[in-house]
């Protein structure tokens, strides 16, 4: 993909691997399989969540976003549009969350990463989660 090599494949087949990409991380996500979720990551990977402080490093993200799913019962992305260039992918969609007390919310999202020999550097989550919790 061109996220991954540097530009040496066409863009039909760019956007097929961002594509692809993108459904392995969210299908490991909405599995609430934090170990397979961070296989895709680089190890001195960043993640912002929402309006959340960045977090850095692989054990500290997983540590994040295993807390994050401990507080819901369950979650599944819906995939609407995704872009890709050389340097990364962006992903919009909305996400149907199952919160503990059985109640479901949908929230819209964008995702931004910078991808980089074919791992995750930078993984950005534009997201307002104030309606899961309220």
């Amino acid at each position: 993909m061109a996220v991954v090599d540097g530009g040496n494949t066409s863009k039909k087949e760019a956007n097929m691997e961002a594509t692809n990409l993108v459904e392995k991380v969210l299908e490991r996500v909405d599995a609430m399989d934090v170990e397979g979720f961070l296989s895709f990551l680089a190890d001195d990977a960043r993640l912002r969540f929402g309006n959340g402080p960045a977090i850095a490093g692989k054990e500290q993200i997983g540590q994040a976003i295993g807390e994050f799913l401990g507080s819901i019962k369950a979650l599944r992305h819906k995939i609407l549009h995704i872009w890709s260039d050389p340097q990364g992918v962006v992903c919009q969609g909305e996400v149907s969350y199952t919160r503990t007390d059985g109640a479901a919310v949908c929230i819209p999202f964008v995702n931004v990463w910078v991808v980089q020999a074919g791992l995750i550097k930078e993984y950005l989550i534009y997201i307002d989660l104030a309606p899961l919790y309220a």
